[in-house]
């Protein structure tokens, strides 16, 4: 098994891991939070830019400049010189498991709550983030 076949592995395996633990965890939280709709679109803006803050503090404390790397699932998510591949597995993680519990919280009660629509909208914008980071990078992004 090839190195780069590896790091797609065990991405694949994070992924159907969050995917499947997801299935089993309630859909309700056990603390009731009052959230629209509205805060789960600024949820979706507002915390992917806070990693993208934290992405540029890391480089600007290492003395490098933000340098990304092509996105794709074959790079090692733990090499922390390059932070979004970081956040792109995790990107990915989020939107399985908020997937799964759309689904579940559809199929069991009928309706979305928007409890439930926070991953969704939290990793579609880290993943708009980090495509748009690679374009302004002028790297090419591989799924």
């Amino acid at each position: 098994m090839k190195k780069v076949a590896v790091w797609r592995v065990f991405r694949v395996g994070v992924v159907v891991f969050s995917g499947s633990s997801a299935a089993f965890s309630p859909v309700q939280p056990y603390v009731q939070v009052d959230i629209s709709w509205f805060g789960v679109v600024l949820s979706g803006i507002l915390i992917p830019l806070l990693f993208l803050f934290a992405t540029l503090l890391m480089t600007v404390f290492r003395g490098n400049k933000l340098d990304v790397q092509t996105l794709g699932w074959a790079h090692n998510p733990f090499d922390f010189s390059h932070p979004e591949h970081f956040w792109h597995l995790g990107a990915f993680v989020m939107l399985v498991s908020g997937v799964v519990l759309l689904a579940r919280s559809f199929f069991q009660h009928g309706q979305v709550f928007p409890g439930t629509a926070m991953p969704v909208a939290f990793s579609l914008g880290l993943l708009a983030l980090l495509h748009v980071l690679a374009a302004v990078s002028g790297r090419t992004v591989r799924e």
